[in-house]
């Protein structure tokens, strides 16, 4: 079945639901739903509030027409940190709704870790150059050409600085080693 007969059909069956991110399809559709069966819920954004990034246009008609609704209809929102508590609070959601739950970790993966200099030795850098780290999935929303663009001007005053930039490739990789070959930071 749909998505929406799957919704209506099911969704008076339940006591309580969690809704992950923000701005989708199937929580206007969700929240609708619940909010006719008086049925709570709970919104954890994920990082999905601010607007200013891709689509901002986009953004802000979905929030206009349903997405402060149903934030402010929340029995709860779940905020990662006091940044995303501001976020919330400048969307309209009353203070007492908003719930602070750090992302977990699971701390046995620390037990184990690499020998403290295994990554300057592997990149040839001494001990004494300091060392800038991004360590996140490589993605235009994460900013990484406005970061390289400070990183170009920083260094011209502060030459003993690298940048390294980790992880994941979400197809902003080949953009972001043009721009750093256009600044001539490659080396850096």
């Amino acid at each position: 079945p749909s998505m929406i007969k799957r919704i209506k059909k099911d969704i008076e069956h339940f006591d309580i639901v969690h809704i992950h991110n923000y701005r989708t399809f199937q929580n206007i559709i969700a929240a609708y739903y619940l909010q006719k069966h008086n049925i709570p819920y709970i919104l954890q954004a994920h990082g999905s509030l601010v607007s200013f990034y891709q689509r901002g246009t986009l953004k802000k008609i979905f929030d206009f027409f349903w997405g402060r609704k149903i934030l402010k209809k929340a029995a709860k929102v779940i905020a990662v940190s006091p940044l995303e508590v501001e976020q919330y609070l400048s969307m309209g959601v009353e203070k007492d709704k908003i719930v602070i739950i750090p992302n977990g970790i699971d701390i046995s993966e620390f037990q184990n870790l690499p020998e403290k200099g295994g990554f300057r030795r592997k990149f040839g850098l001494k001990d004494s150059q300091k060392l800038i780290l991004f360590l996140g999935r490589i993605d235009r929303v994460k900013g990484l050409d406005m970061l390289v663009r400070a990183f170009s001007e920083f260094h011209k005053s502060y030459d003993n600085v690298m940048l390294a930039i980790v992880g994941t490739d979400w197809g902003f990789l080949k953009e972001l080693k043009s721009l750093i070959s256009e600044l001539n930071l490659e080396d850096k």
